[in-house]
């Protein structure tokens, strides 16, 4: 990965690419990669067909390298639920969030928390998994 140019300093290989993880994040999850992305991406080749993220969580490497074809995958499916529906009707993702956000203001918090979380437990889906990762 590292050559040695003619000054015998150690220089990064022209093969592999230079990314800039984004700023931000849609989910905050446990194990994120979103400190190591920029890092994690220096191992990348600079041209590459398409891109598998095998282990997509909060798909903090596959959107500092932002290929032009990706294919993620993770076996959670409420994840997945997220990310197709961000893909599908990015409106109706913010929706899911509003109304469970929105409750705070006429209802406890915490009771508002508590409430989505037995939801989730009962049922888990992406609508629920999202407020959870976000509160």
């Amino acid at each position: 990965m590292f050559v040695k140019n003619s000054d015998m300093q150690l220089t990064l290989d022209s093969k592999f690419a230079t990314f800039t993880p984004p700023k931000s994040q849609l989910l905050k999850w446990v194990g994120n990669k979103q400190k190591f992305a920029g890092e994690i991406s220096k191992c990348f080749p600079a041209n590459f067909k398409t891109f598998y993220e095998p282990f997509l969580g909060s798909g903090a490497v596959m959107a500092t390298v932002a290929p032009q074809q990706r294919i993620g995958s993770d076996v959670f499916k409420p994840l997945i639920e997220i990310w197709q529906k961000l893909k599908e009707n990015p409106y109706e993702l913010i929706e899911w969030y509003a109304l469970r956000r929105n409750r705070i203001e006429s209802e406890n918090p915490v009771d508002v928390y508590e409430d989505v979380k037995a939801s989730f437990n009962n049922n888990h889906n992406g609508a629920d998994f999202l407020y959870l990762t976000r509160t």
